[in-house]
């Protein structure tokens, strides 16, 4: 079942959204529900949620401060904004958009169903991104897209990743180039021998590669890429994600 809510105060236009969904996807594989503020919708359970459909005008919090609270705590929830403001998309993948529709565009009903379809085939794929991690306490299932960084200590490697809205830090006994070799995520690469980082938890990277990586709204570590390391590190980082140097 893949899971949407709709986030908006005007009511009717979220009930028509809805009917959209539910009679353009087969009966059974999508469940539909609406949350008319951005208050309901982060008191709500997000972990269950596969796609927010998200109103950038409302009462209390709007769409672009709703959104920054979600990614902060779960940022692989897709969020396409809705809105009559066309002015505001590119503000709008600011905020990790992953869709931005135009409310009176004339493709708003296709744009939409795409949306929805994109977002589906995005979640069948972190789904493939589990991974049984052979930890010094047992065995447990990770997302290689929630790994924020491995660090290396002597003959183990700390891996600190996200579960359940909280951090966690496990030791391996491995080598970090193995573990990422091994779990076959593009977005985490080494940084300098024996340290890797996931390229989607930088939220800052300047100019002699000092990084930080923040997630669940904290920062988490600061490193500084070795300088072998940097030419091929802040390329890959372009490539993959754009410049945000500070």
């Amino acid at each position: 079942m893949f899971r949407v809510v709709i986030c908006d105060d005007n009511n009717s236009f979220a009930e028509y959204e809805k009917e959209l969904l539910l009679t353009s996807f087969d009966k059974g594989c999508l469940e539909a529900t609406i949350c008319n503020s951005g208050e309901d919708l982060l008191n709500s359970d997000l972990k269950k949620i596969d796609l927010i459909i998200l109103d950038y005008e409302m009462d209390g919090l709007n769409g672009f401060e709703t959104s920054e609270r979600i990614t902060d705590r779960l940022p692989h929830i897709p969020i396409v904004f809705s809105t009559v403001y066309i002015d505001l998309s590119c503000e709008g993948y600011k905020y990790h958009g992953f869709r931005f529709l135009v409310k009176q565009s004339k493709s708003f009903v296709a744009d939409l169903i795409e949306s929805v379809q994109s977002a589906m085939k995005q979640k069948k794929k972190y789904e493939s991104k589990m991974r049984m991690i052979h930890f010094t306490t047992g065995n447990y299932n990770v997302n290689t897209d929630d790994i924020i960084y491995l660090e290396t200590h002597d003959h183990y490697v700390d891996i600190c990743f996200i579960d359940r809205e909280k951090i966690e830090i496990r030791k391996i006994r491995s080598k970090a180039d193995e573990i990422i070799k091994e779990i076959d995520n593009d977005s985490i690469v080494l940084i300098r021998k024996g340290v890797g980082v996931n390229f989607n938890y930088i939220t800052k990277l300047n100019d002699v590669g000092r990084i930080r990586l923040s997630a669940l709204n904290k920062t988490i570590k600061e490193f500084v890429v070795a300088d072998n390391y940097l030419k091929e590190f802040r390329k890959a980082f372009l490539n993959h994600f754009g410049d945000i140097s500070q």
